[in-house]
């Protein structure tokens, strides 16, 4: 649920920008550029009641239906979502490279770009850069690199990574600091 109310404030956020654009007479791309943000991100929000729907059920992720989608244009979405929280902290989202390579996905997989760039960026010193590299290696496969600086990762954190809910001795002391 953290997800959904995130998504939701961020709607009204940049519904609050598109209204003074408009009341400003800004340029017309300034507001296209908001329009499909808010589209992304209003989206975002069915890809994360579809994976409530499998936290809670789990056999329900063979009744979704499984689409074309593209890994780049997914990490493209995600970026032009997290755009104005990177502004905020002065960190630039690079890409280095294309792909169109695509995959058969629920639309729940919209989540995972978006929650490595995010935390990416969460756990970025300010003004430092995330690097987003894209290898096509050939025989379906694509090989996703995401870099920034971080917070060191003890040795006896690494097996607890990927557990729900867990946090880093030393990712906790950067949280801390807002």
């Amino acid at each position: 649920m953290h997800e959904v109310r995130r998504f939701s404030g961020e709607l009204c956020s940049y519904s609050e920008e598109l209204n003074k654009i408009v009341s400003k007479n800004d340029p017309v791309d300034r507001i296209n550029n908001l329009g499909e943000t808010i589209f992304h991100t209003s989206g975002m929000l069915s890809a994360r009641l579809g994976f409530t729907d499998i936290e809670l059920n789990p056999l329900t992720i063979q009744k979704q239906i499984r689409l074309r989608s593209g890994i780049y244009r997914k990490f493209e979405k995600s970026q032009r979502i997290l755009s104005q929280k990177a502004k905020y902290r002065n960190i630039k989202i690079i890409f280095e490279g294309t792909s169109y390579f695509e995959i058969d996905a629920i639309q729940a997989f919209e989540l995972v770009p978006f929650v490595i760039l995010d935390n990416s960026i969460k756990y970025s010193p300010d003004e430092q850069p995330v690097y987003v590299r894209f290898e096509d290696k050939g025989n379906n496969n694509l090989i996703v690199t995401i870099s920034s600086l971080g917070p060191t990762i003890e040795l006896n954190e690494k097996d607890r990574l990927f557990d729900r809910g867990f946090r880093g001795i030393n990712a906790k002391k950067i949280i801390n600091r807002w």
